[in-house]
């Protein structure tokens, strides 16, 4: 399997803007096809893609700097891997399947806070406990994928919001998440260090804090009941639909976001929403629907 498509041969990364009073920066041709990423024969019989990375750091040529994580494919790869034949059924599972190998990696970092359970509150410690047997898939029935979400977000704020400042809410969210990526895989750096206190906070000093702030918005949102905290219903997509004939007019289609705060391919929806749209259907009545989306973060 090879990529397809062109890729321009030129100097530089080709994101930022460059001088053009020169032809320094023009195209030099395309990566001639025998130097494209390809996979030919591999060990494991198979090959994949979901928007990764597919070279290492040493390919000559710039491709992008908007790999998806690998959070997944690593997905991919492990269920693939689990069969010696892989058929149809298979494949219906791995486009069903719900766990999240993001949360996968991050969750063993939280439940270290067990060595610190003195410092921790009632409710803190019965966030925990919803944590310590998730596997962690994104079960609407679950509070541990809702606590998962809200630590997520306070983590990222919590360890880039005070050297950013007022840049932190501009940030394209993926470049926070490959932040979080990098320090988890290969080992913190002086960002993780809040400036703005005397003190030098380590890794599990911000995850002790962001899990705290996590709870705190929990509850504020959801009250102090965790088994209030599932996932399916933090969620919640509210759908309000009328249909009608009247002078063969199109209505319009309503939508309500109560507290929907998940991340979605690159995308993130914070607090309530609604939209109206036009649909393409006519009917004779009115309708009204409610339907629950659970949007996975893998």
């Amino acid at each position: 399997m090879s990529a397809g498509g062109g890729i321009p041969i030129r100097e530089g990364d080709g994101i930022l803007i460059r001088d053009g009073t020169t032809d320094r920066y023009d195209w030099k041709g395309y990566v001639p096809f025998e130097q494209m990423p390809f996979s030919l024969n591999p060990e494991n019989g198979t090959v994949s893609s979901a928007n990764n990375r597919t070279v290492s750091d040493d390919y000559p040529y710039f491709i992008s700097h908007s790999f998806d994580l690998p959070y997944r494919i690593n997905r991919i790869r492990e269920m693939i891997g689990q069969k010696q034949v892989v058929g149809v059924e298979d494949f219906i599972m791995m486009l069903a399947d719900q766990h999240s190998d993001y949360a996968r990696l991050v969750t063993p970092y939280l439940l270290k806070l067990n060595d610190r359970q003195d410092e921790m509150t009632p409710l803190e410690l019965q966030a925990l406990d919803a944590l310590e047997e998730w596997n962690h898939e994104i079960n609407p029935a679950l509070p541990a994928p809702t606590i998962f979400e809200f630590f997520r977000r306070c983590f990222l704020k919590n360890l880039l919001a005070d050297e950013l400042g007022e840049l932190f809410d501009k940030m394209w969210d993926i470049s926070g998440e490959y932040y979080i990526y990098r320090i988890l895989t290969t080992g913190p750096d002086y960002w993780v260090d809040n400036i703005n206190t005397p003190e030098t906070e380590t890794l599990n000093d911000i995850v002790i804090l962001s899990f705290r702030d996590a709870v705190s918005s929990l509850e504020k949102d959801y009250g102090r009941d965790p088994s209030q905290w599932k996932w399916g219903r933090s969620q919640l997509i509210r759908i309000f639909t009328k249909f009608t004939c009247i002078d063969r007019k199109l209505q319009t289609v309503s939508a309500s976001f109560p507290n929907c705060r998940n991340r979605q391919r690159g995308s993130q929806i914070l607090g309530n929403h609604e939209i109206s749209q036009s649909p393409s259907l006519r009917g004779d009545d009115s309708h009204e629907l409610s339907c629950q989306f659970p949007s996975p973060q893998r």
